[in-house]
């Protein structure tokens, strides 16, 4: 599954210099000073000035970013954003930017149309990438997710605000963002085979409040599939009734199984899973107060977030406890037994290379590969050094964790 991998290669870069390797680092855009590099698509007066939000890279090095551009004598002047594509060997290149409109470069389904702005894209192993741009024109202001390749080519329509809701017919989708730490973020994820999975808020017909759904579909765009919404329509196995709420923590991996965070009544949230072509109850594979390892001392809460399963099914989340501690766990689709991976609970996981009384005091950002591997980020609790924080390497079998780097540690170079 493909989202942000800044984490992911921070640690591998963070690896290889504890290996005694060498790191080439290669300038892809410069955007500081007087070295502003011209923006790909746009004259020569213009330059790029920034909000090069985090980008995304798959495994032949192709790397796709969100960016400002403007003028290089005024910052203000011919404001424009885009998204870009480097490519190992080939010039940076423009997949589409604010500044095309009409014929040019029509928004997909969209006549007309211009983007307005973009959120950070994805990229997947087969050049395939994807992205949330909002558009506006003779129909008026909407967003959708949309596809394109690292080699060019005609954009494709995944899905926007002027398509029926499955299963909701005259609902139209309202958005496919969702707010977390006061920043808007987009909820969609897609595998090597080009198959998709996003979240969106829709109004239901007489509805006073909005509702979520998760959908499954492709970079070919299509009718989207109906995998679960808050409208308690799907029924996951094993239970009387439906979904009230699907939060927007999903993943796909290459074999199309779907893991997403969901609530079936007011207090009985979990993890589930289910195939991105639909047709199936959805399985359950976390729930609220099923008690965890190691102790089997405390019990999963209400929030499940950083959802994510590798290629041999292994699924992995962040889940709050009820004792309002926090831990990270391993699990699979049949619902098996937990695998404690870490938590904030004192005492519990002794922090590497740190003092007898350090602990782990937030966690965040875990992203799993397919060998069972995943770093985290954490800040530590009575440490011996003020302020600590740091990245670290765990794995799916329990093993001990380990350090990559902390605040303790001298700055590579």
């Amino acid at each position: 599954m493909y989202r942000s991998k800044w984490l992911l290669i921070c640690v591998a870069v963070l690896a290889a210099r504890a290996a005694a390797a060498t790191v080439t680092i290669e300038p892809i855009v410069r955007s500081f000073g007087t070295e502003r590099d011209s923006v790909p698509g746009r004259e020569e007066l213009y330059v790029f000035v920034g909000e090069a939000h985090p980008p995304a890279i798959n495994e032949m090095g192709d790397v796709v970013f969100r960016a400002r551009s403007a003028s290089r004598d005024s910052f203000t002047t011919g404001v424009a954003f885009g998204l870009y594509v480097f490519r190992p060997g080939e010039p940076l290149a423009r997949i589409t930017d604010t500044t095309l409109e009409g014929s040019s470069n029509p928004v997909p389904g969209q006549p007309g149309a211009a983007f307005l702005n973009f959120e950070p894209a994805l990229i997947n192993n087969a050049g395939d990438v994807v992205f949330w741009a909002s558009f506006g024109g003779p129909s008026g202001i909407g967003e959708g997710i949309y596809a394109a390749t690292t080699t060019g080519g005609a954009l494709v329509k995944i899905i926007d605000t002027s398509d029926t809701v499955p299963g909701h017919p005259g609902v139209t989708f309202d958005n496919f963002q969702f707010t977390a730490h006061t920043a808007a973020r987009l909820a969609v994820s897609v595998n090597d085979s080009g198959q998709v999975v996003f979240w969106g808020q829709f109004l239901p017909s007489g509805g006073t409040y909005l509702k979520t759904g998760i959908y499954g579909t492709s970079v070919g765009g299509g009718t989207p599939v109906l995998l679960a919404d808050g409208t308690e329509s799907v029924i996951p196995a094993g239970f009387s009734s439906g979904f009230t709420a699907v939060r927007p923590e999903i993943g796909i991996n290459n074999a199309g199984m779907v893991v997403f965070s969901g609530t079936i009544a007011p207090g009985l949230g979990g993890v589930f899973a289910v195939p991105v072509s639909g047709g199936v109850a959805p399985t359950m594979v976390a729930f609220r107060l099923q008690t965890v390892p190691p102790d089997y001392a405390a019990a999963l809460s209400d929030t499940f977030e950083d959802v994510e399963i590798n290629e041999s099914g292994t699924i992995t989340f962040l889940a709050k406890l009820t004792n309002n501690s926090y831990g990270m766990y391993a699990g699979d689709v049949s619902g098996g037994p937990l695998t404690a991976i870490v938590d904030t609970r004192y005492g519990v996981f002794p922090v590497p290379e740190d003092g007898e009384f350090a602990y782990f005091n937030t966690i965040a950002m875990a992203s799993i590969n397919e060998s069972g591997r995943l770093g985290f980020f954490a800040r530590i609790g009575n440490s011996l050094t003020s302020n600590n924080q740091g990245i670290y390497a765990a794995d799916t079998a329990g093993s001990p964790l380990e350090l990559i780097i902390d605040a303790a540690q001298t700055t590579p170079g």
